[in-house]
């Protein structure tokens, strides 16, 4: 493992006692350990990195694409992603975002694909899991490409969650691409729902990095046990933007708790930024 830069100023809990290399902070082999499963047998965290006046997605021009502006994103934060997927049993996405793939305008791969750090992999080797989480693709709607499912299905496990009004012939097309595909809700899938099918797999670790539909999901649901948030100290504008939440507001606030902070900065051309842990909390 390399060093990648300056090192973290840790704020809290320790404050000002000690500084941290950004590599391996969330390489614990003890963090499963300590990540308690919600009511499904399931913890689910999700990672973003936002920009101070909230967006984590722009579009440069009125119904273009939404995507992570190039502002914000940087290879430090990036880091942090992959080490999160190499904790993870599954990574939870969206249909947009495999269909995103299939039309080659996804700005990544799959986390941990074959340009995963060798590092990552070895860590997951100690723990014994296998090389890469499996992948759980949202889709109401069925409406997915199959040929990055099928080309992703040759070294992991994938699992799509639907509803029980999804299109039949499309089921039967991406079942016959090696994908399972499981009812998990009625016209959207549900997280009491989809939850337990992955626990049933012995998916108990789901890394949700599907945006903030999918996050609104799970929030409201009362599922998103851990937020992992990057906070770039840039301001960027604009009106055409995504921030971590969709829709109306919830039913009622949800209450987190901050469990770590860090200071990230003085890292030549990498921008400034606040790297934070929240965890529900728990009533």
């Amino acid at each position: 493992m390399t060093s990648t830069g300056p090192r973290l100023q840790c704020l809290y809990p320790d404050a000002g006692t000690r500084a941290l290399e950004l590599e391996g902070l969330y390489l614990d082999e003890c963090w499963r350990a300590g990540a308690v499963p919600g009511p499904e047998g399931c913890f689910v965290y999700a990672n973003f990195v936002a920009s101070l006046d909230g967006r984590i997605a722009t579009a440069a021009e009125p119904g273009g694409s939404l995507e992570v502006p190039a502002a914000i994103a940087n290879p430090r934060d990036w880091r942090l992603y992959l080490e999160l997927a190499a904790q993870a049993d599954v990574l939870l996405v969206s249909g947009r975002y495999v269909r995103e793939l299939g039309a080659g305008t996804a700005q990544a791969g799959f986390a941990l694909s074959g340009d995963a750090p060798a590092d990552l992999l070895n860590f997951r080797a100690r723990l014994g899991l296998p090389p890469r989480p499996a992948i759980a693709v949202l889709s109401a709607s069925l409406d997915l490409p199959p040929a990055p499912l099928a080309a992703v299905r040759r070294e992991r496990p994938v699992l799509i969650l639907t509803g029980a009004a999804a299109d039949g012939a499309r089921r039967r097309a991406l079942e016959a691409h090696g994908c399972e595909v499981v009812v998990a809700g009625q016209s959207t899938v549900r997280a009491a729902q989809l939850l337990p099918e992955l626990a049933a797999r012995g998916l108990r670790y789901v890394y949700a990095i599907a945006g903030p539909e999918v996050l609104r999901t799970l929030v409201v649901a009362g599922r998103l046990d851990r937020l992992y948030l990057t906070t770039v100290f840039r301001l960027l504008g604009g009106d055409r933007f995504a921030t971590l939440l969709t829709g109306e507001l919830l039913p009622a606030p949800v209450a987190l708790r901050l469990r770590e902070a860090y200071l990230d900065q003085d890292g030549g051309p990498a921008p400034a930024q606040l790297i934070q842990v929240f965890e529900r909390v728990w009533r």
